[in-house]
């Protein structure tokens, strides 16, 4: 629940707070699609933030399925059920009747599921991989299920049964959502189970991968990168600048070798306007000397990285999961200056 709080004059007064209503998908006029498509799409880089899941897929219309099958780093599998507006016990049977069929499924079916809703040839122990920098054989797939309601609200007895069944060992919890409408902006409000870990968007550390595969402007994207002082994201990937703010420090990450650069962000979003392709970025101060050539002499690579930080990461995605803190930034930058030091 969201509060207004007033505050008097009186610093000795108690603050006066005040309940704001909330709304849900349906009050917003939008399907229950819409909050799945949501849910999926952000599970990755913004819901699950201490424990990144990766959607592997969908119901479809006419399948007796849950809305959303993810796997996380040991490969366990975690299905959704969503109800735009109150979940009810109802939303607690069909948990346990997908969950029971999928905990009988092998790899075989996790990937066939993978491959046709995804339409890739890679295989899910493939993708699974470049995710989380793990490599797990078949059998380790699938061998734990985590079921998750997400609604607007739950009634009383949802919750009974949520805390019945979590006594009795099945991983099994309820995520609300709220949306709220002020001065005709709406705001989505989510709450991660068990304890609702989410990042504060203020000054943090932040990886950022540097979009091997690619060139711009006839530059390696880590190059146009380093050479014009500044963190960019392109085409559909180019909304990611917007969760960077003004003095996160900001981590340039090489598919391949690791972090290669750091940088303090010093500027609101910019849409380079010279690019044929959507760019958008923010101007950064470097922390460290930009490289003209990477080595795997001058990077943090990805275990050292995890052994820093004290942190599992996703490496899918162009935003690293999670984001870090700036004392865990900190550590990042002095070991990148001793890399490049002894290079």
């Amino acid at each position: 629940m969201l509060y207004k709080m007033k505050l008097s004059d009186n610093d000795k007064d108690i603050p006066q707070i005040k309940p704001i209503p909330f709304t849900s998908f349906s009050g917003i006029g939008r399907k229950e699609k819409d909050l799945e498509n949501l849910i999926s799409e952000n599970l990755f880089e913004v819901l699950f933030t201490e424990s990144p899941l990766m959607p592997i897929f969908q119901e479809r219309q006419g399948q007796s399925v849950g809305d959303i099958y993810a796997l996380d780093e040991n490969g366990d599998l975690t299905i959704f059920e969503l109800k735009r507006d109150i979940a009810n016990k109802d939303a607690i049977l069909q948990l346990l009747t997908y969950a029971q069929f999928a905990g009988r499924q092998d790899y075989n079916w996790l990937n066939d599921k993978y491959r046709e809703h995804n339409k890739k040839d890679d295989s899910l122990e493939v993708a699974h991989q470049e995710a989380f920098y793990v490599k797990l054989t078949h059998e380790q797939f699938n061998r734990k299920q985590h079921l998750i309601v997400i609604g607007n609200a739950a009634d009383k007895e949802l919750i009974d049964i949520v805390q019945y069944w979590n006594q009795q060992g099945l991983s099994i919890s309820f995520a609300p959502y709220r949306i709220y409408e002020f001065n005709e902006e709406i705001y989505f409000e989510f709450f991660t189970p068990s304890y609702d870990q989410h990042d504060n968007p203020t000054e943090r550390g932040i990886i950022i991968d540097t979009n091997v595969k690619y060139s711009r402007d006839g530059l390696p994207d880590v190059r146009y990168m380093m050479e014009k002082s500044r963190i960019a994201a392109f085409g559909d990937d180019k909304k990611v600048i917007d969760w960077i703010n003004k003095k996160d420090i900001v981590f340039f990450y090489h598919q391949g070798y690791g972090i290669v650069a750091a940088g303090t962000v010093k500027s609101d979003r910019i849409e380079d306007s010279e690019m044929e392709e959507e760019t958008w970025y923010r101007e950064v101060d470097f922390l460290t000397t930009p490289p003209k050539t990477i080595d795997e002499n001058s990077v943090i690579p990805p275990a050292k990285i995890a052994e820093i930080t004290g942190k599992s990461f996703c490496w899918r995605g162009t935003l690293k999961r999670p984001f870090l803190s700036t004392e865990q930034a900190n550590s990042l930058v002095e070991e990148l200056k001793q890399c490049l030091d002894r290079s």
